[in-house]
């Protein structure tokens, strides 16, 4: 198919779990985005990438009624299925789950107010592509809100002596597949090509020790994913097994601090309302 690409990380049982853990660390980003652009009863929404359904489910309850719903794009089988089942479940008659690639589903022209996307841009190629699409969907008025990394904030303390290595073999590990771990801050002039004003960007940044959220999830990415950011030069297998040596060590340091990479909220309008 011509948008086929390769998500990298999978839906595997670990990552369903990771995901989930995630969106614990990360809603109240999200519901106060929501918040600030009064998304409520009568919206009618399209979510991008919407995985296992932590935001799609809260973002269909604040829609419910007066005609609001939410139409949902994911590539992933395994992810559309739990998504079709849960929905079912709940008689959660306004939302629809579309299975395939952003590029290739069907989305109908001018419908959506909203249309969000997190951590979903950092795994594309084709972006500009990919933001036409959506901004066609995008009724006049419409707003497109996509949260995503800025990772080069990223940073550990104590910091390991292969963490630049590990960067760079990380950005190394996305690009292979044309992603783009810095994506956000390109995404205000990438929103202006396709005919979209830029509303806002909003910086995120979490900073915690061992027992913070922030650092089991960074831990959880880190580790369960190192052998296969190993495979991507500089980083090698042996520096691999130093790196988990040194970040399990700055686990038991209290002192030890953890900063997230930075998230932007960078929000777009389309003309006409």
């Amino acid at each position: 198919m011509p948008g086929r690409y390769e998500y990298i990380l999978g839906d595997s049982d670990f990552e369903v779990r990771r995901l989930a853990f995630q969106a614990k660390v990360w809603r109240p980003m999200t519901e106060a985005l929501f918040d600030r652009h009064g998304i409520g009863p009568g919206w009618r929404c399209l979510e991008v990438g919407p995985g296992t359904g932590t935001v799609l489910f809260p973002l269909a309850a604040r829609v419910r009624g007066r005609g609001g719903r939410v139409d949902a794009v994911e590539r992933s089988p395994r992810y559309a299925e739990y998504l079709r089942r849960r929905s079912r479940s709940r008689r959660l008659r306004h939302v629809r789950v579309l299975e395939g690639e952003l590029l290739d589903v069907e989305l109908p022209p001018e419908r959506y107010d909203l249309i969000f996307a997190r951590w979903v841009f950092l795994f594309l190629p084709r972006v500009e592509e990919h933001l036409r699409r959506l901004a066609a969907a995008l009724a006049p008025g419409g707003l497109l809100a996509i949260e995503d990394y800025h990772r080069d904030s990223m940073a550990l303390y104590p910091r390991p002596a292969d963490w630049p290595s590990f960067i760079l073999s990380d950005r190394a590990w996305f690009a292979s597949q044309g992603g783009d771990l810095n994506i956000a801050a390109r995404l205000p002039g990438l929103y202006r090509k396709v005919g979209l004003s830029p509303v806002e960007v909003v910086p995120h940044v979490q900073v915690g020790g061992p027992r913070s959220d922030v650092w089991k999830w960074a831990e959880t990415y880190f580790l369960g994913y190192l052998d296969e950011i190993a495979r991507h030069p500089p980083f090698t297998a042996a520096r691999a097994r130093r790196f988990r040596t040194e970040w399990l060590r700055a686990k038991k340091d209290r002192d030890a601090l953890f900063v997230s990479p930075m998230i932007l909220d960078v929000v777009g309008r389309k003309p006409g309302r």
